[in-house]
């Protein structure tokens, strides 16, 4: 089994139109659609895209999945939104080269666990109780990384639709099996800002580009301020 690996794609459908071309030429059995999917500004077009695919898609609740906002409620169907809510927060999958990765949002305990390539290991490392899989694939942080915490490889796929990589039009998504292939895939920048501007989205923001460095800092002062 190879499987892509498509995380926190945020409504952004020019990213994942784009990623979604790419997976055709990655000879991926499977797709993992690791959460936070509708939280944006087309989140009707984000869902009929991933519906319209003919890879088989294995899905993944996001923290955004699970309480969007009332505007993204308000254009996604109720049945759709509590479908979405009721998705599994961990997926174990048997990849080829890799054995059973465990597949989650945040972490394996949490949809709501922030851990960044600069996470102390003795914070991280609660998060991995009871986990078997050597290897663990996450987002939420919107940045790729590859590290190893207690005995376990810890793999951030990237965000295709809000990437805090320093450059705008890029979506970041990762290749398993036999290894870990990091990719990212170019998308109409102008398109998105289009799309945030005209559909009214209220938190814009969110998808400026920051550095990596930027990102994991801020997520590392919210990781403090929950405890």
């Amino acid at each position: 089994m190879r499987v892509a690996a498509l995380y926190d794609i945020h409504g952004n459908a020019s990213a994942l139109d784009a990623v979604l071309a790419d997976v055709r030429g990655s000879d991926a059995d499977l797709i993992v659609v690791g959460g936070d999917v509708v939280e944006g500004p087309q989140p009707v077009e984000t869902l009929e895209l991933l519906d319209a695919v003919e890879v088989p898609r294995v899905w993944v609740r996001g923290n955004c999945d699970r309480d969007p906002s009332e505007w993204v409620r308000e254009r996604v169907v109720e049945e759709r939104v509590a479908w979405l809510a009721g998705l599994p927060t961990t997926v174990t999958i048997d990849v080829d080269g890799l054995g059973p990765v465990c597949f989650c949002h945040g972490s394996p305990r949490s949809d709501e666990d922030i851990v960044t390539a600069v996470s102390t290991a003795a914070r991280v490392e609660p998060m991995l109780d009871g986990v078997d899989e050597a290897l663990v694939v996450s987002g939420h942080t919107h940045v790729q990384f590859d590290r190893v915490v207690a005995n376990r490889r810890l793999v951030n796929a990237g965000s295709v639709g809000m990437a805090y990589q320093g450059q705008s039009g890029w979506a970041y998504w990762t290749v398993f099996g036999p290894a870990v292939e990091p990719r990212r895939s170019g998308f109409n920048a102008d398109a998105l800002a289009t799309a945030l501007r005209e559909s009214g989205y209220p938190n814009p923001e969110w998808f400026e580009p920051e550095s990596a460095e930027q990102a994991a800092a801020e997520y590392e002062q919210m990781a403090r301020e929950q405890h």
